[in-house]
């Protein structure tokens, strides 16, 4: 955690300002790159490379409104069937959106909510309930995660981070395929819901995707909730 038809990535929702100190022409356009030169983890990886200047700029214009606005939307959109349920989300690090209002409203309006968590080094998540104000310990990665004493709770909505989207549902990830796995093991379990969560210019035309990975229910940014193509 091949394509290229397309690989556009939009400007439209970025001010020309957003790209000072960039090379435009590298977030203008992705290169055609045929089947047969290059696989698509190798392309992925490429991508995520542009990916993350990217949201750099995004979130260095943003702004604390953005993380509010999503917040709105989520709860707009989803917080009538969110209240008693165990629902997945993520302390924000480095450039992504920043969800802490979203976990102060989820817990508010009732919701159990869990963050991932990364034990040794097992391949797959484990979700951890955690609240506003609990303590928390530095994991994997340096992400921060509930105390190891914490209850493991399976969600039933999870709120995902991502490097991308397009309209299908796809999301371009950090290459891991944590969330892929747990995806796909909790779809076994029970009924899921899963929420893509990211600024408006992280659209991209269409994300370069593999067997393993997991196509989101529904995306939401500080702007929109898009409406996906059906499957």
């Amino acid at each position: 955690m091949l394509y290229h038809r397309n690989a556009v990535l939009p400007d439209r929702d970025l001010p020309a300002s957003a790209w000072n100190g960039l090379t435009a022409p590298s977030f203008a356009s992705v290169p055609r790159v045929a089947m047969s030169q290059v696989s698509i983890s190798v392309t992925k990886d490429r991508l995520r490379t542009l990916l993350y200047k990217r949201r750099a700029v995004l979130a260095s214009q943003s702004g604390a409104d953005a993380g509010r606005c999503l917040a709105e939307r989520v709860v707009a959109e989803f917080g009538d069937t969110l209240s008693g349920m165990v629902v997945s989300a993520f302390l924000p690090i480095r450039t992504e959106i920043d969800t802490r209002p979203l976990i102060a409203a989820l817990a508010a309006g009732g919701a159990t909510v869990v963050l991932p968590t990364i034990v040794g080094d097992s391949p797959d998540l484990l979700f951890r309930t955690w609240a506003p104000g609990d303590s928390l310990s530095k994991g994997a990665f340096g992400v921060e995660e509930p105390l190891a004493s914490s209850p493991e709770r399976d969600p039933q909505t999870l709120v995902i981070p991502l490097l991308a989207f397009d309209r299908a549902g796809y999301r371009l990830g950090y290459g891991g395929g944590y969330y892929d796995r747990a995806i796909a093991r909790l779809r076994v379990l029970h009924s899921i819901r899963t929420i893509g969560v990211a600024y408006d210019a992280q659209e991209v035309v269409h994300v370069p995707r593999e067997a393993h990975d997991e196509r989101l229910d529904a995306i939401v940014t500080p702007h929109r909730n898009l409406e996906l193509e059906s499957r």
